[in-house]
């Protein structure tokens, strides 16, 4: 069992896909760059860890989700008093919708629990590889669960928590499976259902770039039934 700090920050303002990382570029701009939770970089390289300031596109509107240290270090952007933020070519007057900052406490537990995990990108380049060389779709299957189970052991171990118990995880169901392309990258990303036996709280990052609004994780809600 670990308890930790979550804060989801929702803005006002609408925000593209392709403009999350002049999001995050911009909210950088505006803080301690030698911060890295704000990065997530260390020198030329990447900060191999999960990333504890997550930027994110919600109902279509900018947002930031934080853990653990993270809820901390996010207070230098809001002390600045920033009222304007350049995401590319264009000004975004900074306006919040909503705040929201409560404990949490993650677990694992003998039950599953039903996701939907929206843009997830699970491979490296040899990984990549691997995965298109398999004929057999049980295979393929195969190889994302695992790939899904050690993504939830690292952002287990990237905010502090040793989990005590096996980690379960089953894919229900790929609902796409796509190409996803940007100015400095491209990769395939994948929406899909799973059960985990972690109960996992929402809008929280898995995978790569979970820190900039891929692998976004949501808890699949049963439908109200008339009593």
């Amino acid at each position: 069992m670990k308890k930790v700090k979550f804060l989801r920050i929702q803005f006002k303002n609408e925000l593209s896909e392709i403009e999350l990382p002049y999001f995050r570029a911009a909210v950088v701009s505006q803080t301690d760059r030698d911060n890295i939770l704000f990065h997530n970089h260390e020198g030329e390289g990447f900060r191999y860890a999960y990333p504890l300031i997550q930027y994110k596109r919600i109902h279509k509107k900018a947002a930031l989700v934080c853990l653990a240290e993270g809820t901390e270090q996010i207070m230098d952007f809001f002390q600045r008093r920033v009222r304007t933020l350049q995401i590319g070519n264009r000004p975004m007057e900074v306006e919040i919708e909503n705040l929201h900052l409560h404990e949490i406490t993650l677990q694992a537990w003998d039950a599953m629990f039903p996701f939907h995990l929206h843009r997830w990108m699970p491979f490296k380049e040899e990984n990549y590889a691997e995965y298109h060389q398999l004929q057999d779709d049980e295979a393929r299957h195969a190889m994302l669960e695992r790939i899904l189970r050690g993504n939830l052991l690292s952002m287990a171990k990237g905010i502090g928590w040793w989990i005590d118990r096996e980690v379960k995880v089953r894919i229900d169901q790929v609902h796409r499976s796509r190409l996803s392309e940007h100015k400095d990258y491209k990769a395939q990303v994948f929406d899909l259902n799973f059960h985990t036996n972690i109960h996992l709280p929402d809008y929280i990052g898995i995978g790569k770039r979970a820190g900039l609004g891929f692998g976004v994780v949501g808890k699949v809600r049963r439908p109200e039934t008339e009593e």
